[in-house]
């Protein structure tokens, strides 16, 4: 059992150096190079605060495991919100010394809201703790092996199904706005949408030049939030989930996929067939969203998602899919 009872939480894990990489991300997020984000220093590194945490907190081998490019891509301002959401998904309020967590217990839920679970050493079945009891002033720490990805059970990852997406509608005198605001599958992303960011589903308004290549959106469907769990709706209009919210729900767009009057379906399916079955394209904020073919009739997955529509209109293509996009997926070893 190691011992920093003299420093607080985020100081006894910055003077780890089995976590420098953490202790660098999370730097990188705040004001000033040598202090973590204030929402991060106010809350965990804080005497003031008058409570204990506990840190599940990923070593340098954990995020050797993310490609570099995408580590890069998630301290980038735009994704600042997500990063915030991985962070706080691994820290805990109360003090658990590796003694008090088994498999007999009921889950820890964390800052962010996901539940860990714990079956021996491992949690969620995606990370093994790898040393315990890390004991700092308001707290304690974890050593873990894997960066955890808080949205692999929550968004769930559909099946695939074996069936292609139903018949493209390529009205090219609509906009993204008349069929976002339409189309009767859309029903609670235009509500949630309309709460927590009315603008977005206008949001591509500027007009295509003569042959300039159009976007493909990606769009949850209605069975997407059905699959949730009950409290997620209202989870997900809380103000002060806002800017997380807006972050998750608008993660799907792709630029540059395909041209005026070609579906997009018809532009990636031969990019998806030559890279062998999956296809990496960078999304709006840098983090690369995985387009794959599963060799049944046409059938294509997004991430965690199956494509269950193609709309298209003339400034680009709208795919529904039957799950909210997780941004992390196949970037945080899903």
């Amino acid at each position: 059992m190691a011992v920093w009872s003299a420093l607080t939480l985020l100081s006894a894990v910055a003077a780890d150096p089995e976590l420098s990489t953490l202790t660098a991300v999370m730097a990188g997020m705040g004001t000033s190079p040598d202090k973590p984000d204030p929402r991060l220093e106010e809350r965990f590194n804080s005497r003031l605060d008058g409570r204990n945490y506990t840190f599940f907190a990923p070593t340098n081998a954990a995020f050797a495991k993310i490609p570099a490019s995408q580590l890069q891509a998630l301290a980038l301002s735009p994704n600042y919100e997500l990063l915030l959401s991985i962070i706080r998904s691994h820290i805990a309020e109360g003090y658990f010394p590796a003694s008090s967590i088994s498999n007999t217990n009921p889950p820890i839920a964390a800052i962010e809201g996901f539940p860990l679970s714990f079956k021996g050493p491992r949690i969620n079945s995606q990370t093994t703790i790898t040393a315990t009891d890390f004991k700092a002033d308001n707290g304690i720490f974890h050593k873990i092996d894997t960066v955890l990805n808080p949205y692999t059970s929550y968004f769930g990852l559909s099946p695939p199904v074996g069936k292609a997406p139903s018949p493209n509608i390529n009205d090219q005198s609509a906009n993204l706005g008349d069929l976002l605001m339409s189309d009767n599958g859309l029903d609670l992303y235009r509500n949630v949408t309309s709460i927590i960011a009315p603008y977005r589903l206008l949001r591509h308004s500027y007009p295509p030049k003569q042959n300039q290549p159009l976007p493909l959106f990606l769009v949850s469907s209605d069975t997407a939030f059905s699959v949730l769990p009950p409290s997620s709706y209202s989870s997900f209009i809380a103000p002060s989930n806002n800017a997380l919210s807006a972050y998750l729900l608008n993660a799907g767009r792709v630029e540059n996929v395909t041209s005026r009057g070609i579906p997009a379906s018809t532009s990636l399916l031969p990019q998806i067939k030559a890279a062998n079955g999956t296809l990496a394209l960078p999304g709006e904020n840098g983090l690369a969203i995985l387009f794959r073919e599963t060799g049944e009739k046409g059938e294509i997955m997004v991430g965690n998602a199956r494509v269950e529509r193609e709309l298209c209109w003339a400034d680009g293509c709208v795919w529904v899919i039957d799950r909210i996009l997780d941004p992390l997926y196949g970037i945080l070893g899903v």
